[in-house]
């Protein structure tokens, strides 16, 4: 007996077969918060499946089609930023190592994840033979798709920004990101250079090659820090960076500077150290096997213990130094909903909002009243007047210094962010960013 043909209206009553695993999948991180979800798109691509094909071929081809649909709509349904921005980055994506990449791949989905999945598609499989899954998977889209408070957006002017070339340039204030690559309104901007007009030896001291993203490259040519970088020749690495590349011990570094600056002729000097040890992906060459938050709290641990070490070193070696500690960024080491654990490419408040400090040694120095937290928002600016504070009240000479007199009124800065193609900042106390520089939303929290 020949087997019966289903009529169009059958074969659209059958449903969207797997196709809902991937709904209900998409439903459910929806009701977690952990994406968004837009009804109109969702619902285009349930109809496309759903559409009714005679021919074979045309299934084939719908259903080889469907793929690259779901990965785009699965995104654009997320907050992660537009794909155009991962393309900008393939490149330096290119210099990452195999493992890394690895990593990274592991935060978007973990084993739980895996296993989670695996056992959805089990439970599906089964519930499919009694229930008609699509029809409840259809009515929860329809539910999840009733109109809701939207968040308060607002728009407000561009503003600047988390980098090292930013305190380079501190005397002028934040910059917009683009402004960072051309002149500066004023020669006066180069922190380094009012020093060197003072009279101030320039030192450049990294804990690593300096060479990925032409990295010394953008601190003579945006900086004018025009010092060559100080030998690491005879040290013995300590990690390797994300790309494979040698990072040295900060003690290491710390110590040689010192050495070598107590057989430097120069009266007075400013020194730049730059240390990449936190930086995510990095491996300890003796644990490689040890990645994310273990790997992180390790090599915290050392950063901490290498600073303590080297600041009882300067206060036993009586010579007048002061030391500024100003990190870059964050870690973003939980991550949140547009960017994964490690990613830094949106300069989130969590992420820009870090601790400075400065500490004052000399052999005969006497500090008066008690150390003074800087509560209000601040930024490069004020560190470039902290900095001019000190050489106006000339504390050495005096013997002397007040925390609170160096410290009090410092230039204010709002809290604005930004890295290339996106800003954040704060209005009405939310955060809100923005990825095109024109519409803004509410920073999903």
């Amino acid at each position: 007996m020949k087997k019966s043909q289903k009529t169009p209206e059958q074969m659209m009553m059958l449903g969207l077969g797997w196709w809902n695993l991937y709904f209900i999948i998409k439903l459910a991180l929806f009701s977690q918060g952990t994406i968004g979800f837009h009804p109109i798109e969702n619902f285009a691509f349930v109809i496309y499946l759903l559409i009714p094909l005679r021919h074979k071929l045309l299934t084939l081809i719908r259903a080889i089609a469907a793929f690259p649909i779901a990965f785009y709509l699965g995104h654009y349904d997320s907050f992660l930023p537009p794909l155009n921005r991962l393309w900008g980055q393939m490149s330096g994506l290119m210099d990452f190592q195999l493992s890394y990449l690895l990593e990274l791949a592991s935060r978007f989905v973990s084993l739980q994840d895996l296993l989670a999945i695996a056992v959805l598609i089990f439970a599906y499989y089964f519930l499919n033979r009694i229930f008609r899954v699509s029809i409840f998977v259809i009515a929860a889209m329809i539910y999840f798709s009733l109109p809701k408070p939207s968040p308060q957006q607002a728009v407000v002017p561009i503003a600047a920004a988390p980098a090292l070339v930013r305190l380079l340039r501190a005397s002028c204030g934040q910059e917009p990101h683009e402004a960072l690559f051309s002149d500066p309104p004023s020669q006066q901007c180069y922190l380094f250079d009012n020093l060197a007009k003072l009279g101030y030896g320039e030192n450049l001291m990294l804990n690593h090659n300096g060479s990925f993203d032409n990295f010394t490259g953008l601190l003579k040519n945006e900086g004018h820090l025009q010092a060559p970088v100080m030998s690491k020749e005879g040290l013995s690495p300590y990690q390797a960076a994300f790309d494979g590349s040698d990072i040295y011990r900060d003690k290491d570094i710390l110590n040689r500077w010192l050495t070598n600056r107590e057989k430097d002729p120069q009266e007075k000097v400013v020194a730049l150290y730059n240390t990449i040890s936190l930086h995510d992906g990095n491996r300890i060459i003796k644990n490689s096997g040890e990645t994310g938050m273990v790997s992180y709290k390790r090599r915290l641990k050392n950063l901490l213990d290498d600073l303590y070490t080297f600041f009882d070193t300067l206060k036993k070696s009586e010579r007048n130094i002061v030391v500024v500690l100003v990190p870059e960024h964050g870690a973003g080491m939980r991550g949140d909903r547009m960017q994964i654990s490690g990613m830094r490419e949106i300069p989130a408040a969590t992420i820009v909002h870090t601790p400075v400090a400065m500490k004052i040694f000399g052999p005969n120095m006497k500090r008066t009243g008690e150390t003074y937290h800087v509560k209000a928002p601040s930024s490069y600016l004020a560190i470039s007047t902290l900095v001019s504070r000190l050489l106006e009240q000339d504390i050495y000479a005096k013997g002397t210094f007040d925390p609170k007199a160096l410290s009090e009124a410092l230039p204010k800065t709002k809290m604005v962010a930004q890295n290339s193609g996106s800003t954040v900042l704060e209005y009405n106390n939310k955060p809100y960013v923005s990825l095109d520089d024109q519409t803004w939303q509410e920073y999903p929290q």
